[in-house]
């Protein structure tokens, strides 16, 4: 079967029983993606996988930056999502708060 869509090449990966097959469908991928790959579902894939031939080619294709990533994208790789964390609070009580973590100050003060 040829795949015409990145994902439908994806999931036919994920369906496939032989590392051969899969290598096979790994290979397409490039010619189907436009612009970045899908980083979310190509990492559940990843994740899923046992085969470290499989693993090391699908790596390589997934870790592809090709053009500026989205906020969506970005958020795939993120510790955490954008807007998260709020910037540090400020002062409190005439000393700068942080809300992880301890905040050293110019001055080497724990606060």
């Amino acid at each position: 079967m040829n795949p015409t869509t990145y994902l439908e090449c994806l999931g036919l990966i994920e369906s496939s029983v032989t590392t051969q097959d899969k290598l096979y469908y790994i290979s397409l991928l490039p010619s189907l993606r436009i612009g970045n790959p899908l980083y979310k579902e190509g990492l559940e894939l990843l994740a899923k996988e046992t085969d470290q031939t499989v693993i090391d080619a699908l790596s390589a294709e997934i870790y592809q930056f090709l053009v500026t990533l989205t906020p969506e994208e970005r958020d795939v790789f993120n510790y955490v999502s954008d807007g998260y964390i709020d910037s540090n609070p400020g002062i409190v009580g005439n000393a700068f708060s942080s809300y992880v973590g301890i905040y050293i100050n110019q001055q080497g003060e724990y606060t």
